[in-house]
């Protein structure tokens, strides 16, 4: 039994594989989905029936609703998980627990050698009664200081179950408590810690001494393989844009998908759009190819990028179109402010010519009084 998180669905499971979606406040079977054939296992050793006429696999025993309470997670004796979706009662995915050959219920058919009259033989106790066997029964072959048996002697074999199935709070993840033991699936598909590449020289220190020296690349290189987020992003925000093309080039192509991750979420969050912008085109153009062999494998990634891109764009555009109207009256206000000063420089210049003029005439008229001065007192003689 299950409760949502919300308390208004309680969900149920039965021995038959089918799962009760009940209303708590009237008690009202609100719908039910058909999980036998999703749940269905392999063939255990000491079972007369085929797998799919067993009994033991065909429940689950372990139910566990999402943070949103859309899907519910279902787990039982057998070696699949099942996430349903539950308004639309279909199954959404089915997870395979392991693959261990040495654990009972895998296989769906059994070798018919290793059937007989008497049962399977590795439920047939082939001992003789002899002394010689008897001592070899009782002798004590584990390693000193071992507290286990070896499992291989075991004369039940281990089943391929599900004990108990929990989601994340986020919902991003879910755990699985199996015979196999503590499994979790998650959609995040980053390495928090990977060792693979350290040596004693792939230190934090060492990569802020190499971006002092210019060396972008190789700085860049050892904050993957260190893989902490402050120090690549600082690594990768301080490349220059000219050097973006050398870098991307001389980075081995395994890194270029947490290159990609690094660039959605600086999309996101950094106003250094352009930046970005040149690392997506600079990856795409140099490792193209490879992008496109791999695009399955790295398709989570590649979806990131591209709704970041998407989000950014459309959040620009839209701003743009706002100001459309404010941008065309700020140029037109130019535009006039501009003829408005040729105007007036052009009635400056007017003016100007026209006080030459009157001075040109003042000047006329001066000579013209100093000539007709002259002249009459010779008119007088």
């Amino acid at each position: 039994v299950a409760v949502r998180p919300d308390g208004d669905q309680v969900c149920s499971a039965d021995l038959t594989g089918q799962l009760y979606f009940w209303d708590p406040q009237d008690g009202t079977l609100e719908g039910t989905i058909e999980g036998r054939k999703d749940i269905m296992g392999g063939r255990r050793r000491d079972d007369a029936r085929e797998a799919r006429n067993a009994t033991h696999s065909l429940a689950f025993t372990s139910l566990c609703y999402s943070a949103d309470g859309k899907c519910i997670l279902a787990g039982g004796n057998s070696k699949y998980v099942c996430i349903y979706h539950i308004q639309q009662r279909v199954l959404l995915k089915r997870f395979e627990i392991t693959n261990n050959l040495s654990l009972d219920g895998i296989l769906t058919y059994l070798n018919s050698k290793n059937m007989t009259e008497a049962g399977p033989l590795a439920l047939i106790d082939d001992d003789d009664g002899g002394s010689g066997s008897d001592k070899e029964d009782f002798k004590d072959n584990s390693l000193p200081g071992a507290k286990r048996s070896d499992f291989s002697k075991r004369k039940t074999p281990l089943v391929a179950r599900t004990k108990c199935v929990k989601f994340s709070p986020d919902g991003r993840q879910w755990a699985a408590a199996s015979t196999e033991g503590l499994m979790i699936y998650s959609l995040d598909q980053n390495l928090y810690f990977d060792p693979q590449d350290l040596d004693m020289e792939v230190t934090p220190e060492n990569a802020e001494i190499l971006l002092e020296e210019k060396q972008y690349a190789k700085a860049l290189v050892m904050a993957l393989r260190l893989n902490e987020q402050k120090l690549l992003k600082k690594m990768a925000e301080t490349v220059p844009m000219g050097e973006i093309l050398s870098v991307v080039s001389s980075i081995p192509i395994h890194y270029i998908e947490r290159i990609l991750v690094l660039i959605g979420e600086g999309i996101n969050s950094s106003p250094h759009l352009q930046f970005y912008l040149t690392w997506v085109q600079t990856i795409l153009t140099i490792h193209g190819k490879s992008l496109e062999k791999n695009s399955m494998k790295m398709l989570s990634t590649l979806r990131s990028v591209h709704k970041a891109l998407s989000t950014k764009y459309s959040s620009i555009s839209s701003i743009c179109q706002d100001n459309s109207y404010t941008l065309r009256y700020l140029t037109k206000q130019k535009v006039v402010q501009n003829v408005g000063s040729s105007v007036s420089m052009g009635s400056n210049k007017e003016s100007k010519t026209k006080k030459v003029d009157q001075g040109g005439g003042e000047e006329q008229s001066s000579l013209e009084k100093n000539k007709n001065r002259k002249r009459k007192p010779q008119q007088n003689e």
